[in-house]
């Protein structure tokens, strides 16, 4: 995995290709290889939250642009929000289960407790 492709596009779609990335490409590369994958990916989501937190707290103040369409703005605001909070919270974990990982990727071998963890989450 090259770093200048690592770094997700400025959409949900591209952070969740640096994720697909990380899965994908993994066992092809080496540990800190996935480390610069995700370590991207968080950085994405941390980017692109500086503005969002500032448009969050003006809406919240009552100060932010357009304030007759507040309403409809904060679908768009929560998801992005949302979304940014998650990628930030994947990278983190993801991190902390790269390290864990032997140099080469490709003989790494999955927490049995994590995986558990996943499955519980997914039965939202």
């Amino acid at each position: 995995m090259r770093p200048e492709r690592s770094i997700p596009r400025a959409s949900p779609a591209g952070a969740a290709r640096a994720a697909a990335r990380v899965v994908s490409f993994a066992e092809h590369g080496t540990r800190d290889d996935a480390l610069r994958t995700v370590a991207a990916a968080r950085a994405w989501a941390e980017r692109h939250n500086v503005e969002n937190l500032v448009a969050a707290r003006e809406y919240a103040a009552g100060e932010g642009p357009f304030q007759d369409r507040a309403a409809q703005g904060m679908l768009a605001g929560a998801f992005f929000t949302d979304l940014y909070a998650t990628v930030a919270r994947w990278a983190d974990w993801a991190s902390e289960q790269i390290e864990a990982w032997p140099e080469d990727p490709a003989d790494a071998v999955a927490d049995p407790a994590e995986l558990a963890a996943i499955a519980r989450r997914a039965d939202w």
